[in-house]
């Protein structure tokens, strides 16, 4: 099952206190962490796992987090060199609102 609105809650509060997050950093991606394979066959009932993707724009740093929210535990904060997170409605917004203000975009 996808996260919970209570689930989702936990997992920014996770990696709040595991100061992951501030300083300008946002949540780019939120969804559940897959169980492996071999759990799964193995019939046994996987712990309840976050994936996050987080960006930091002033740096231009992406960073991958998985959390433990059964536990509840920051398992993994993996920084990824080079990667760009999925573009989000922010990022829209602010593309939409750079051409809307420029005259160039005006007048096309």
């Amino acid at each position: 099952d996808a996260l919970t609105s209570k689930e989702i809650l936990a997992s920014v509060e996770l990696l709040r206190s595991a100061a992951k997050l501030g300083r300008g950093r946002r949540i780019s991606t939120l969804y559940l962490h897959e169980p492996s394979k071999a759990t799964v066959l193995a019939r046994q009932r996987p712990p309840r796992q976050a994936f996050a993707v987080v960006y930091d724009p002033a740096r231009d740093e992406t960073f991958e987090a998985v959390l433990d929210l059964t536990a509840p535990k920051l398992i993994s904060w993996t920084q990824k060199p080079g990667v760009q997170p999925p573009i989000t409605g922010e990022d829209n917004a602010l593309a939409d609102s750079i051409v809307r203000s420029d005259g160039r975009g005006q007048h096309a």
